[in-house]
C-alpha cells in the first residue's frame, strides 16, 4: 500500500518534467543514470568504462547508497553532473517503462570491461600537491622510500561489517584470507628490496610484522580516504585475494596478481 502510494505521488509529480524530456529527444537526449557509490570497487568501475565508452553530454546522475570514498566521489564530481534530484527521473522512467530504454543509462555488465576501455583515458587523476602528499606519507612510513611498493589486499569479513551494517555476508566468506598466512611472500619481497603495505580501510587481524619495509595500513594511525587511493595507484603491482580495491589499480594501469 504504502509503495502504491509513493509511486502514485512520483507519477504525478514528474509526470510533466519526463514528458518534456522525451519531447526534447529529436534535439537533445538526455539520460539518467546512477553511481554505486557504497561500493568502491562498482563505483571506479563503472564510472571508468561509461566515461571511456558511453558518455554523452546530456547525462546526469545520483548517487545510490552511502559515499564508501570522499575523496573518488570528489574527483568524479569533476567529470560527471551528479544531483540527487536525478534518481526521481530515473525511477520514473524506469517504474513506468516511459521509453526507458532511451532515457536510462544502465549497469548491465557487471563492471566488466568487456571492450578493454578502460585503458583509453583516466578520470582520476592527481594534482602536484596530491603527489607531494602521497610522497611525504611514504616518508613517514618506510625507512627507504625511494623503494618500489607493492601494495598487498587480502579480504577479510570487517569492512563489510563496519561499514554495511549488517552481518549477512556469509555468502561472500570464501573470499576470506589469513592475513598471517602471507607472511613468506612478504619476506621474500622485502628480501628482494621492496617496500610492502598491507592496504585496506579496516581488517580482522594485524600482520605479525615488525620491519621498516611493511606497513600494515589498517592498522595505522594516520590513514585518509586519499591515501587508499593514491597507494593503490602509485606503486609497482598489486597482490589481492579479489577486492574492490585492486579495481582502483587496474584503472591505473597497475599490474595485478
Amino acid at each position: 500500500m504504502i509503495l502504491a502510494l509513493k509511486k502514485l505521488i512520483l507519477f504525478v509529480v514528474m509526470f510533466l518534467p519526463c514528458s518534456i524530456v522525451v519531447l526534447l529527444k529529436p534535439l537533445i537526449k538526455i539520460r539518467f543514470g546512477y553511481l554505486r557509490s557504497y561500493i568502491i570497487g562498482h563505483l571506479c568501475q563503472d564510472s571508468s568504462i561509461y566515461f571511456n565508452e558511453n558518455k554523452s553530454k546530456y547525462d546526469f546522475f545520483y548517487l545510490r547508497g552511502d559515499i564508501c570514498n570522499s575523496f573518488i566521489i570528489n574527483k568524479i564530481r569533476k567529470v560527471f553532473k551528479i544531483n540527487s534530484i536525478v534518481k526521481y527521473f530515473y525511477f520514473f522512467f524506469y517504474y513506468f517503462n516511459f521509453n526507458k530504454s532511451t532515457h536510462l543509462i544502465y549497469h548491465n555488465r557487471g563492471s566488466r570491461d568487456y571492450n578493454n576501455v578502460i585503458k583509453k583515458s583516466n578520470i582520476f587523476t592527481y594534482s602536484d600537491i596530491e603527489n607531494s602528499k602521497g610522497k611525504n606519507f611514504l616518508k613517514k612510513i618506510f625507512k627507504y622510500p625511494h623503494k618500489k611498493i607493492i601494495c598487498l589486499l587480502i579480504r577479510d569479513e570487517e569492512y563489510k561489517k563496519k561499514f554495511h551494517n549488517s552481518n549477512n555476508f556469509e555468502y561472500h566468506s570464501y573470499r576470506n584470507s589469513d592475513a598471517n598466512s602471507y607472511l613468506p611472500l612478504i619476506k621474500n619481497l622485502i628480501g628482494k628490496d621492496y617496500n610492502v603495505i598491507r592496504m585496506g580501510n579496516i581488517a580482522k587481524f594485524k600482520i605479525n610484522l615488525d620491519h621498516e619495509c611493511f606497513y600494515d595500513y589498517p592498522f595505522s594511525e594516520i590513514k585518509e580516504y586519499f591515501f587508499d587511493i593514491w597507494l593503490m595507484s602509485n606503486c609497482s603491482f598489486v597482490i589481492s585475494t579479489g577486492s574492490g580495491l585492486d579495481e582502483v589499480s587496474k584503472i591505473f594501469q597497475i599490474p595485478r596478481l
